[in-house]
């Protein structure tokens, strides 16, 4: 299962600690933060160390942080050192879209076993391909299609799937 926090107003509306609280027992595998998410969660600004903090309050999740421009931060359970990952070069037209489509990218990869480091550099190129055209749901064409062609990982699900014993 994965979970993206949604709205980094919403949090500070609620409270990073009361939010954390909310969500910590939902088993996640995977967490979703953008930049400002994981800022308002954890009060660190460098990708590395929000991702490390998030790992202490999520432990046993993927970190998968969507830095936009930047491209994704991700922090693996039990690694001591995440990775980053730039962006995958693309015109920006409309960023609409993009972090939801890194996240259904990177979940359709890892589905298929691809391993989490590149599944999340092929989602960095499918964001690129949203961000080069208007509005949250582009309508599909001909560079989409090449692009699912390259879908990372073999034909069959690759992702564990929690226990609902993982104690957290």
């Amino acid at each position: 299962m994965s979970f993206d926090p949604g709205s980094f107003q919403m949090i500070q509306e609620l409270g990073a600690e009361e939010f954390i609280g909310l969500t910590n027992d939902l088993s996640f595998d995977i967490l979703f933060p953008n930049a400002e998410e994981g800022e308002v969660l954890t009060g660190e600004r460098e990708p590395g160390r929000v991702a490390a903090a998030l790992a202490e309050r999520y432990p046993g999740a993927t970190i998968a942080l969507k830095l936009d421009a930047e491209g994704a931060y991700l922090l693996e359970p039990g690694a001591v050192k995440g990775v980053h990952l730039p962006p995958y070069p693309g015109r920006l037209v409309d960023a609409t879209g993009a972090g939801d489509a890194f996240a259904g990218a990177f979940l359709a990869a890892r589905w298929r076993g691809a391993e989490a480091t590149e599944a999340a550099r092929w989602a960095n190129r499918v964001s690129a391909w949203v961000i080069e055209r208007i509005g949250a749901r582009p309508s599909p064409d001909a560079a989409l299609a090449a692009l699912l062609a390259e879908l990372p990982g073999s034909a069959g699900p690759g992702v564990p799937r929690r226990r609902s014993t993982d104690q957290r």
